[in-house]
């Protein structure tokens, strides 16, 4: 789901069903392997493709083409989990022999723990400094925040794997021939009208807390 007066500038791939809503701004297209609801002043300027229905109500907005039965398919993205247990305990040998696609669709991200080149087995705020030479792979175990100023531009590349939920409290800005992916597990909450420029990938919701937010 997106929600709480967040703004998207680029289109959304979803494996299952979406819900836009609370005066959310979607500007790309939307592609859903599922249903699609556009509710409570939530707004859709591009196209949505859905395989299952499309329904808008409580004065939400559409003004691109509504496509139901889409036939096609999004980036396959998996459902992301943690397994901590070191021990490598194969508890349950049928799992080998089960190929259905949802536990083909697990992926566990104790796999960037193994090659992190920072890991941080606990909660953690970056401010500007962690954000001003960012290079590698970051591992939490955990929470992250992201504590920055106003028009803040982080500097780098990096991917950052985080066990739980984001908190973004201001900017995080693209610099100059930087770039910058977001993995978490949980939600990816931005506070303090925060405007995010970066690659977002989460297992549950990318929201706001009461002020708008932007993802570009």
């Amino acid at each position: 789901s997106i929600h709480e007066d967040s703004k998207i500038v680029s289109d959304i791939y979803v494996s299952g069903d979406l819900t836009v809503s609370n005066k959310t701004e979607v500007s790309g297209n939307i592609y859903s392997e599922g249903e699609v609801k556009v509710k409570n002043g939530g707004v859709v300027n591009g196209d949505i493709y859905a395989a299952d229905e499309i329904v808008v109500y409580n004065k939400g907005e559409v003004y691109g083409e509504k496509i139901e039965n889409w036939t096609g398919k999004v980036p396959d993205v998996p459902r992301f989990y943690y397994d901590d247990d070191e021990d490598g305990d194969d508890e349950d040998e049928d799992e080998e022999d089960d190929e259905d696609e949802e536990e083909e669709n697990r992926f566990d991200l104790g796999y960037y723990r193994d090659i992190a080149d920072h890991d941080y087995q606990l909660d953690v705020t970056f401010r500007s400094a962690e954000l001003s030479s960012l290079s590698g792979i970051y591992f939490i175990d955990g929470d992250l925040t992201i504590d920055t100023r106003d028009n803040f531009k982080y500097s780098g590349t990096a991917l950052i794997v985080v066990t739980g939920d984001v908190v973004v409290k201001g900017d995080l800005l693209q610099g100059s021939s930087s770039s910058l992916c977001v993995i978490c597990a949980g939600d990816f909450t931005m506070k303090n009208k925060s405007d995010v420029d970066a690659v977002i990938i989460c297992g549950e919701s990318i929201r706001t807390d009461g002020s708008k937010g932007t993802v570009r």
